[in-house]
């Protein structure tokens, strides 16, 4: 055999032992045999610590086995098996081990007079001190270690140094400077033919043009380092590039592009088992998408998780950049002291780091947290200060950032002419971005407005909501559509009170009118729009066995209270919450992976009063509120006309709360309670006659004899039972058929849907030991459609059943236990027979029923998210596809429910419409002197 033959053999031997876990035979004991198997497993060992970091290991351990057995006859083994020891160590992130494992790697071939791989030892040091923040220490050795290599030509090991050194600049901020060196590399690795390490060198590269905003060379450059690294299989370099092109996106403000590329990225990096502080970069980006989406308790809960790592594996500029950007997070929730410590924290991180630039990003977060306390001179300040930093390290984005709050803080003084100044200035420089445009373009159309330049200030809100709308709608999912307009809601805002302004100057004006409706509209429910409009593509996120826990655990929470062990019970909530939000987790990532649905044109369409008038019928009315602080406009639209009305919004919220006070004081009444029934009712009736008089009465001229009413609320109106109003003489649902709609965009797109049907039912009900009348109530509802009725009662009402059932159904009825979580609205739930169904599986049912009835529990409660986005279970079956969804407020009675579903659908069967079937069985019971508790918590949403 010839000596490359026997090399082939050895080298193919190796590679079976550290990718196929083979067991090696006994190590030869010849010294030359012992030693060219030591270099061998080395080379393994580089081959895949950037790649495949458990085989790095592997290969680590197996030379020292072998060092261990013939370093008799292989001196050179025990130098190897240091070498190698501190890749693993590198790869494992025990920064400070590495460098031990590597000194004592080149003092062992100094020893044996091999200089060269003495210094080759010592590259990958570089990025162990680095990591530590041990910056002068790398440096120098950098410095030596490049002469070596440069001097004896090995283009290969001066490329890593150049890597390095790039890298190290890059962690102090000195984008340019790194920039260099990462050129240098790639042409030395070029030279040589290294293709991962030129990978390696682009991803460098593409990082620092993104900081120094030459967006279109970094995505160039990362998208060449991407393609070559999946053409080559390198898995985490795969990772690393797409984290790059998913931070250029976040830097340039598409939080929308860098999603998908960023949870890639951590996706990849979980999977192969990459380098800690490679997945600790990528969490931290990812961490930063959730954060410009407005996902805070998301995004803290990640930073959280990184910090952590970072703790145990001695990073401390990504520890220092989690806690900074934790702090903003923490910020915008509220938690201002819990913001300032982080802040302090991670200024002395970086100080400590001397890495100057990051330092004073913190300090300028340190005065967007005292303009949010009121104190704008010291915002102020702060801003001032850092912008010659800021220029000094050529950073243009955290620049205009310093612009931008310094704008903020002169127009929060009162100085308008510095504000406007300001908010100019930042637009016109280079680190402009989406995220500070809209910022920017808010304080001038306020300041435009203060100064009484009303058309310039509504010009300067639409450039403002045209990239916003843009950017929600090419997010994902609902649930990143919904987060998106948090902290957009004053910009729609301070249009409709623009609009509203002008319509009060021209009352009789038809285009203010128009406006003013456009402005309403656009207000409300667009990520619901988006939903609508487009089919989202299921995902399957691979969680049954986080469901199966989380299933299992609140099993045993429900033991836990029926035995009154409360400290199992608190354990058992904790368990819980965490599996929930693990569970939210692995769907936001299949959602943000998965391939992008196309929005149909309807989804950016708003609908303008004449089509809104075109499809109302005769006798029908639409009314549209919109709370502007302490008063309410609504706008009533009726086929001939459109009125304009307003009242005081004053103490409402306070007065739902007492209502709700009163109906939950109905909530398992007992017998003895009767005799107090009138004073009950009365108590009752007399918050309803406030609300009346507040928020009905002033429309009384504009609806008529309207028969029909379209009630789309907004904010905390969502929480209005309308039906159960009171005159003084009636109750409101006695004198209209209401119907709630989230908007005029959705009502329009449900009317699309095919017309409604009453032939064919699926009803599923559970009792679950403590709703009597269910099944009574299901088998009376099932007598109206005959054979045409599908009944799943007990173990047989799952959520598979639902699944298999629902395309053929035109009615689906659902009696079950229910919760609506305001904690987590997402886990809202129907409670089936195998488990909980939550909003997002109503949302992935296949439903072509016209009707869907929720009889159970707080239905139809939701969280009202900021941009009108009602998040509940009514959501969830909107997005399904149900045009009509009959849902509850409250708290239901078993047996009175029972009795009232039965009229619904006698009335329903009858021929009537469902406002009109659902009026009827109201009207009845409120006419027969019942509590509003009993009958008013049904309302039916959707289009009627």
């Amino acid at each position: 055999m010839t000596p490359s033959s026997a090399d082939d053999v050895a080298r193919e031997r190796v590679r079976a032992w550290v990718h196929d876990d083979v067991a090696p035979p006994p190590w030869p004991d010849a010294g030359d045999a012992a030693a060219r198997l030591g270099w061998l497993l080395k080379d393994a060992c580089y081959a895949t610590w950037n790649t495949e970091p458990p085989r790095a290991r592997r290969a680590a351990a197996l030379l020292h086995e072998l060092a261990e057995a013939r370093q008799a006859q292989a001196p050179v083994l025990r130098a190897l098996a240091c070498w190698t020891r501190g890749i693993a160590e590198l790869g494992a992130g025990r920064m400070g081990d590495a460098i031990d494992a590597l000194d004592a790697a080149a003092a062992g071939f100094t020893a044996l007079g091999d200089e060269m791989h003495a210094a080759q030892t010592q590259v990958p040091k570089l990025m162990a001190l680095s990591v530590l923040g041990r910056h002068d220490e790398a440096v120098q050795c950098a410095q030596a270690t490049l002469a070596r290599f440069v001097a004896s030509g090995d283009e290969r090991s001066a490329g890593k140094i150049e890597l390095n050194l790039g890298t190290m600049l890059f962690r102090q901020d000195r984008h340019a400077d790194a920039c260099r060196h990462y050129r240098s590399a790639a042409q030395r690795f070029a030279a040589v033919g290294d293709v991962e390490q030129s990978v390696l060198a682009d991803i460098g590269l593409a990082n620092a043009l993104t900081w120094l905003f030459d967006f279109d060379e970094a995505l160039r450059v990362s998208e060449r380092a991407r393609q070559l690294a999946d053409a080559h299989g390198y898995t985490v370099l795969s990772a690393q590039a797409r984290g790059s092109i998913g931070q250029l996106e976040l830097n340039r403000g598409q939080p929308q592009r860098a999603l998908p590329a960023l949870a890639e990225a951590c996706r990849l990096l979980e999977q192969a088992g990459g380098l800690p502080q490679r997945l600790a970069e990528a969490e931290i980006s990812l961490a930063d998408a959730y954060l410009a989406l407005n996902l805070l308790p998301e995004a803290v809960a990640r930073y959280d998780r990184v910090t952590a790592r970072c703790a145990e594996h001695e990073m401390p500029i990504e520890h220092a950049r989690a806690t900074l950007q934790r702090a903003q997070a923490l910020a915008r929730l509220g938690a201002l002291d819990r913001a300032q410590t982080d802040l302090e924290a991670a200024r002395q991180l970086f100080d400590a780091q001397g890495n100057a630039a990051s330092a004073a990003l913190a300090a300028l977060q340190l005065a967007a947290l005292a303009l949010q306390r009121g104190d704008a001179a010291q915002a102020l300040a702060g801003a001032l200060a850092v912008a010659p930093v800021f220029d000094a390290h050529t950073l243009p984005g955290w620049r205009c950032e310093a612009e931008v709050l310094a704008a903020e803080a002169c127009a929060a003084a009162g100085d308008a002419t510095q504000a406007r100044q300001r908010f100019e200035a930042a637009l016109a420089l280079p680190g402009a971005a989406s995220h500070t445009d809209w910022r920017c373009r808010l304080g001038l159309a306020a300041l435009d407005s203060a100064a009484g330049r009303r058309d310039a200030a509504r010009a300067q809100l639409e450039q403002a909501l045209e990239v916003i709308e843009a950017q929600r709608a090419a997010l994902p999912a609902d649930e990143f559509r919904t987060a998106f307009g948090a902290d957009k809601a004053s910009a729609y805002d301070a249009l409709v009170e623009l609009a509203w302004q002008a319509l009060a100057d021209a009352p009789a004006d038809a285009q203010a009118s128009a406006a003013l409706w456009q402005a309403l509209e656009r207000a409300r429910g667009r990520a619901l729009a988006i939903g609508l409009a487009r089919a989202d593509p299921g995902v399957d996120p691979g969680a049954d066995a986080l469901r199966t826990r989380l299933q299992w655990t609140r099993e045993q929470a429900r033991h836990a209270l029926a035995e009154g062990d409360a400290q199992a019970l608190a354990s058992l909530g904790r368990q819980a919450q965490a599996l929930e939000q693990q569970l939210l987790e692995a769907w936001r990532l299949a959602q943000a992976t998965a391939p992008a649905a196309a929005a149909g044109a309807e989804a950016d369409a708003l609908p303008p009063l004449a089509a809104l008038q075109s499809a109302l019928e005769a006798g029908d009315a639409w009314v549209q509120y919109h709370r502007l602080g302490a008063r309410w406009i609504a706008a009533v639209v009726r086929r001939d006309a459109v009125r304009w009305c307003d009242g005081d919004a004053s103490g409402i919220d306070e007065r739902l709360e007492a209502l709700r006070f009163q109906l939950e004081a109905m909530r398992g009444a007992p017998p003895r309670m009767q005799a107090h029934a009138a004073q009950l009712l009365e108590r009752t009736r007399r918050h309803l006659q406030a609300l009346h008089r507040q928020l009905w009465a002033p429309l009384a001229d504009a609806l008529g004899a309207s028969t029909r009413v379209f009630v789309v609320p907004h904010a905390s109106l969502h929480y209005v039972p309308f039906a159960a109003l009171h005159d003084g003489r009636q109750w409101l649902v006695e004198r209209h058929e209401l119907v709630l709609a989230p908007s005029a965009t959705a009502w329009m797109a449900a009317r699309r849907r095919p017309p409604s049907r009453c032939e064919r039912l699926l009803a599923l009900g559970v009792d679950g030991g403590a709703l009597p009348h269910v099944e009574a109530e299901v088998r009376a509802i099932a007598r109206y459609f005959g054979p045409g009725a599908t009944l799943r009662l007990g173990a047989e009402a799952t959520r598979s059943a639902l699944r298999e059932a629902a395309p053929s159904a035109d009615v689906v009825h659902l009696a079950c236990h229910a919760q609506f979580r305001a904690d987590s609205p997402y886990f809202s739930a129907l409670h089936l027979a195998d488990g909980e169904m939550t909003l997002r599986d109503a949302a992935a049912l296949p439903l072509n029923a016209s009707l869907v009835t929720l009889s159970a529990c707080e239905t139809g409660l939701s969280r009202v998210a900021p941009g009108d986005e009602l998040v509940g279970l009514v959501r969830g079956f909107l997005l399904a596809g149900a045009p009509n969804v009959v849902a509850t407020l409250w708290t239901v009675d078993d047996a009175s429910t029972a009795a009232l579903m039965q009229e619904f659908y006698a009335g329903l069967c009858a021929g009537r419409r469902p406002a009109a079937a659902l009026r009827d069985a109201q009207s009845a019971r409120a006419a027969a002197g019942q509590h509003p508790f009993y009958w008013a918590a049904f309302a039916l949403h959707g289009r009627d």
